[in-house]
């Protein structure tokens, strides 16, 4: 039971961090070194104001619970992808950058890939279709003195998210956590 209210509060803890989170201004956008994940999320949370429904999944350790929402909270449950955001000057250098396209010559993919182990986000991938955001996949590793934890983020703009955490504790057995919600219309 401490085993899961550890994971539970360690969760609570990473998703309530306060970032200043401000809707970006165009012109300062441009100059970006990577892909505006704040900018893309705080667009997707007025997006997603219209879904009023969605199935969620949590799994804790080996506990499993599903419920059907009427209400879903999309600024507090994204939080945890737009603080992914990488776009800081001091990290200009510490991506490199993969760009894949299609057939066609259109965007398929991009790819940061972190060059330090220091660095919390380890990987986004941004993928495309059309030349929208079909997929956005974010990998972090959060290191402590107590405890490594390494997070999972699937975001699919039409069908909804998953966030997945596994956290291996000093002296403890290791944790497992995982939320899916399924938007609905």
């Amino acid at each position: 039971m401490k085993k899961i209210l550890l994971l539970f509060f360690t969760f609570l803890l990473l998703s309530a961090c306060k970032n200043n989170v401000a809707k970006p201004n165009p012109s300062s956008v441009v100059g970006l070194p990577f892909f505006d994940l704040k900018g893309y999320f705080e667009k997707e949370i007025t997006r997603l104001e219209g879904i009023k429904k969605g199935k969620k999944t949590s799994v804790v350790n080996d506990k499993r619970e599903e419920k059907t929402l009427d209400s879903l909270d999309f600024r507090s449950e994204l939080k945890i992808f737009s603080s992914s955001d990488i776009n800081r000057p001091a990290w200009a250098d510490k991506y490199d950058i993969e760009e894949l396209f299609n057939p066609k010559g259109q965007q398929a993919e991009t790819n940061y890939l972190a060059k330090s182990e220091k660095l919390k986000t380890r990987k986004i991938s941004i993928e495309f279709e059309a030349g929208k955001v079909s997929k956005i996949f974010i990998e972090n590793r959060i290191p402590s003195l107590i405890a490594t934890t390494r997070q999972r983020l699937s975001y699919r703009p039409q069908k909804g998210y998953s966030i997945e955490i596994n956290q291996k504790v000093i002296f403890s057995a290791d944790n497992y956590f995982l939320v899916e919600v399924a938007f609905e219309k």
